[in-house]
């Protein structure tokens, strides 16, 4: 059966400030704790500036995403865009598959990377902590989007809270350090903002809240553009300040280069300190990960695509059980891989296709259906051809392009039992 126009309308909802945290959460996550000592070993002082064209680089599909996202306020998100801009509904699906596959095994991955921190402090087993933390991450999404908003809001506070640690401790000694030499020259800054690049993925997901937040055809856009300015301003005086604290080289050499820099100032406390704010967040990137993840299944039953009872909303909470329960399910058997490096590389390849694929939408929407309502238009077009989302799909394709071949064949997989599964769906529905 499918959803009363009643049902849907019984998603509870959230407004600018909580969605804007939870694309800062997702864009933030545990990554930049760790890829920052890589890329200060190819950018050396100029870590900054990767940082800053990194965010060039991701605000350019960000602009995209942020004009779809104000034509298509759905939780299909995705599934919507592709549909309207290539009006064709296997494609669509697949591209939607791909962000479900890898928002699953994301979420899997970061499960495991949250275990692996909890044991080093408390030596609870690895599976027994990741089974535990899928239960209570499913409660929270379960509970309501306003309730994990607040956890999500907390969380991300405590988050930037260990980045701001790190900025405050270095911006004393800035001006010891040549912030624009570079080891390997533009070479080496340019290695390191396909690495810094990594840092600033994830604020797609909140595309899939749509219909979770308050007018979401101007909230979606803005929280969008935000979040991705807070975190770049972010990322970029860290970058400053942790070679101001410690040489580039060192930072290269360690495993925990956020934390190893401040506790060369402010001594192994702060280690520790850095080694908790990223439990808090892994715990957060999982959780926005499950959320995302999840309304996307719901999005895509309320098109049809996947089975009606999947769109049903929770009388009392709110939100959709039945694609919570599902999501779950999927991401639990992941748990149990003693190692998903090569299935977590999916995760690039559908970042980078979705980001091609969003920018080029955009362009052919503008040509299709230039009368469809845009509340939010990107900017600097010529002939109503956005400029941005042109340079964001060159980029995209580029690093596309560029992955390792476990990535594509990963991509490859998936997408061939994405087919599979739309052709079973097809004749089942």
């Amino acid at each position: 059966m499918v959803p009363s126009k009643k049902e849907i309308v019984g998603l509870k909802k959230i407004g600018l400030l909580e969605l804007t945290f939870y694309a800062i959460g997702l864009i933030l996550g545990a990554g930049i704790y760790v890829i920052i000592g890589k890329a200060a070993g190819l950018a050396g002082n100029s870590l900054w500036l990767s940082f800053l064209l990194g965010a060039v680089i991701a605000s350019l599909s960000g602009l995209s995403f942020a004009e779809l996202s104000s034509m298509f306020p759905k939780a299909s998100s995705i599934y919507s865009y592709m549909k309207g801009a290539f009006e064709r509904e296997v494609f669509s699906f697949l591209v939607a598959w791909l962000y479900l596959c890898s928002g699953i095994i994301g979420a899997a991955t970061v499960i495991s990377g949250f275990s692996y921190y909890f044991k080093a402090i408390t030596g609870i087993p690895l599976l027994i902590t990741s089974l535990a933390l899928l239960s209570l991450l499913s409660f929270f999404n379960f509970l309501g989007i306003r309730e994990s908003a607040i956890l999500n809001l907390i969380f991300t506070l405590i988050e930037i809270s260990g980045l701001l640690i790190v900025i405050i401790a270095g911006l004393p000694k800035i001006w010891e350090v040549n912030l624009l030499k570079s080891p390997y020259g533009i070479y080496g800054i340019l290695a390191a903002t396909s690495i810094a690049f990594f840092a600033y993925l994830g604020f797609e997901g909140i595309v899939t809240l749509s219909e979770e937040v308050y007018n979401a055809r101007i909230n979606v856009p803005k929280a969008l553009l935000i979040s991705l300015l807070v975190t770049s301003l972010l990322y970029i005086l860290t970058g400053v300040s942790c070679v101001s604290l410690v040489h580039w080289k060192k930072l290269a050499e360690s495993n925990a280069p956020l934390a190893y820099a401040i506790s060369a100032t402010l001594g192994k406390t702060s280690y520790f300190l850095l080694s908790v704010i990223a439990l808090f967040a892994t715990f957060n990137t999982a959780l926005t990960l499950l959320i995302s993840t999840s309304r996307m299944l719901y999005g895509l039953a309320c098109e049809r695509i996947m089975p009606s009872f999947l769109a049903e909303i929770h009388a009392k909470r709110g939100t959709p059980s039945y694609a919570i329960f599902a999501i779950s399910l999927a991401t639990l058997p992941f748990l149990f891989l003693p190692d998903i490096k090569f299935l977590a590389s999916l995760t690039n390849f559908s970042a980078f296709l979705i980001f091609c694929l969003a920018n080029i939408s955009v362009i052919i929407l503008r040509i299709k259906k230039p009368e469809l309502e845009r509340p939010f238009k990107v900017p600097l077009s010529i002939r109503n051809i956005p400029i941005p989302s042109v340079l964001g799909f060159l980029t995209s394709l580029l690093l596309l392009f560029h992955l390792e071949m476990n990535s594509i064949l990963a991509g490859a997989v998936f997408l061939l039992l994405g087919f599979i599964i739309y052709k079973a769906l097809k004749s089942l529905m």
